[in-house]
């Protein structure tokens, strides 16, 4: 978990909704981790989900794999769960690739994460139509199916173009935080959270800029307000920070010495790291 949440610090990303039974305390969250939701995995390997789905007295979202494949034993899967919804709890869906849009009436959200589809499934949700039914928030899966660049899945969905850029940029920004209910997040704005992410701009075209993000370009990212990341050439301004120095992907980056602490144990296993990372001595 601590790793996970050291990638996707990597890759800009201040805010992210773990989808797991494991909540970080926020003592130990490296990134703002969302846990304003209820976990239940999937119909076929989530244990008593029915009794979990009708007894659960919060009135927090019910967030679950749906849909994740093709044929009649997903089917059945997404027809079980609705049948068992007998109190209406809302939904939010993670995959959907079989997901039409008559399931969408009983859906409050989709989590969509085509890297990940296409990489086991070789297709993904048909989000043409259901953006038009249900609200599509961006997912990215964990690194064994999908590419450990978030910025690749990014570039991936655009391609696909199910959304257009400024649904795409909404999907993974202000929209889920609107939906779990983190109204403070997603927005830069006053009475929200000081999480900026500052990079390099590759291209006049602001949606081309940041559609061609990669970790690398990161200059600097704060969280509520405090630096946690920033790029050398931004050295001599962020020297009263006791950060230490690490690579990624070439580029020499700063940030807390216990997170470069992570990644050069991971080194001493001989563990492939993601995102091309090196510890510097």
């Amino acid at each position: 978990m601590k790793f996970g949440m050291i990638k996707n610090l990597l890759n800009g990303i201040t805010t992210v909704m773990h989808h797991g039974k494991n909540s970080v305390k926020k003592s130990d969250q490296i990134i703002n981790v969302i846990s304003s939701y209820n976990f239940l995995h999937s119909v076929s390997l989530e244990r008593n989900w029915r009794i979990k789905l009708i007894l659960m007295l919060n009135k927090l979202p019910f967030v679950i794999h749906l849909g994740e494949g093709v044929g009649e034993a997903i089917e059945n899967e997404v027809n079980k769960l609705f049948k068992w919804n007998l109190f209406k709890r809302e939904i939010i869906a993670v995959h959907g690739i079989s997901l039409n849009t008559n399931h969408a009436d009983k859906l409050s959200a989709l989590i969509w994460c085509p890297d990940s589809n296409l990489f086991l499934y070789n297709k993904t949700a048909n989000v043409f139509e259901l953006k038009n039914r249900i609200p599509i928030l961006f997912g990215s899966d964990s690194n064994l199916t999908s590419d450990p660049n978030f910025w690749n899945h990014i570039r991936i969905a655009r391609k696909i173009n199910a959304l257009n850029d400024e649904e795409l940029i909404n999907s993974m920004t202000s929209l889920p935080g609107e939906l779990l209910n983190v109204k403070d997040i997603g927005k830069i704005k006053n009475g929200c959270r000081a999480d900026i992410v500052v990079v390099k701009k590759k291209s006049e075209n602001n949606y081309d800029a940041f559609f061609n993000i990669n970790p690398e370009d990161i200059l600097l990212i704060l969280r509520s307000g405090k630096i946690i990341f920033f790029d050398e050439s931004l050295e001599h301004e962020c020297a009263y920070l006791n950060y230490r120095r690490f690579k990624i992907r070439g580029a020499v980056k700063f940030t807390e010495k216990e997170i470069v602490a992570v990644i050069k144990k991971l080194e001493g296993y001989k563990v492939q790291l993601p995102l091309e990372l090196s510890t510097i001595d």
